[in-house]
């Protein structure tokens, strides 16, 4: 089994709950979304080659190259993240039967119908909450619903900006309420500038429907980090 991988590195989780841990990167070429504020444009096509630690190998990479690079390796948990991980869903699954590292998923959360072939095998995700009005794109509440059901343990995270639209916010912090209040709901400033009162009216906003509802910023941004 191949995928298309663009680059393979070791660094510091910089968002969500999981901030601070060291990581393998497994960052998957192409998207079923496009964003307006996405950060990792460069991945949402299929690239020639895979940076793979120190050195370009060809694509597509095969799931035995992935875990011979990766043996030896000195991580908390790999991150599976693109682009959009699932849409190489199957070679995620063979990867998986490994079952050699905790794996930490980041996901659009629109594509539950291949999360559920992998759901049990997942430790944490890290699910987007896409809100139209800031991305862009169109709702996805019924996916995101199906998603988060199938989760075992997981959080949600939302990109906000300032011209989001609060009633949508809300609409998903109910949507994760009528699942499970105690889920955590990571906000996330998509810029660094966006005003304190602000946040903390989204937050307050969010915290009328969940019990944990914490700002967040790409702390990898802000600190440089790759």
């Amino acid at each position: 089994m191949t995928a298309n991988i663009y680059e393979v590195f070791s660094s510091i989780q910089g968002e969500g709950l999981w901030l601070g841990r060291k990581q393998a990167f497994v960052r998957f070429s192409g998207c079923n979304l496009m964003c307006r504020f996405c950060d990792t444009e460069y991945a949402q096509v299929e690239s020639k080659t895979c940076h793979l630690f120190s050195r370009d190998i060809e694509n597509p990479v095969s799931v035995d190259r992935l875990i011979s690079a990766l043996k030896g390796k000195d991580f908390h948990s790999i991150s599976l993240t693109g682009g959009e991980p699932l849409l190489s869903v199957d070679f995620i699954k063979e990867f998986l039967s490994s079952k050699e590292w905790i794996i930490y998923l980041e996901t659009n959360g629109t594509l539950p119908h291949l999360f559920s072939g992998i759901a049990d095998a997942i430790d944490m995700v890290a699910m987007d909450i896409k809100l139209s009005s800031v991305t862009g794109e169109k709702p996805f509440w019924k996916e995101h619903s199906e998603f988060l059901k199938l989760c075992q343990k997981c959080f949600a995270k939302i990109v906000v900006g300032e011209k989001i639209d609060k009633d949508e916010l809300a609409y998903a912090g109910k949507l994760i309420s009528n699942i499970d209040p105690k889920i955590p709901l990571v906000i996330q400033p998509a810029d660094t500038n966006m005003p304190l009162a602000l946040l903390l009216e989204l937050q307050d906003i969010a915290l009328s429907h969940l019990s944990d509802v914490r700002i967040i910023p790409q702390m990898h941004k802000i600190m440089g980090w790759r």
